[in-house]
């Protein structure tokens, strides 16, 4: 998380030259991973960054994993399985 720390810097003072944002991307792979980047992004740049326009969370594995999360509280079971959507 140390590199997460200079990145959000680096947006920030980028952004007062350039209004850019930042896509937080690679090595997401749990809610609690996107939940750490949402409260470093709170804590370091402030709520006003905290919106599609300036921060965005790109990540299939994390998505992956809350698919399965949600299959696990709604069904009762341990995985998800995608072929029974393909197969009916």
């Amino acid at each position: 998380m140390a590199n997460s720390f200079v990145i959000c810097m680096l947006c920030y003072i980028i952004f007062i030259l350039f209004k850019v944002g930042l896509k937080a991307a690679g090595g997401l792979k749990t809610a609690n991973d996107a939940l750490t980047w949402l409260v470093l992004i709170y804590q370091e740049l402030g709520p006003d960054w905290l919106n599609a326009g300036l921060f965005r969370i790109g990540a299939s594995s994390l998505l992956a994993s809350i698919e399965n999360r949600i299959y696990q509280l709604a069904f009762e079971k341990n995985e998800l399985d995608h072929t029974q959507f393909l197969l009916g």
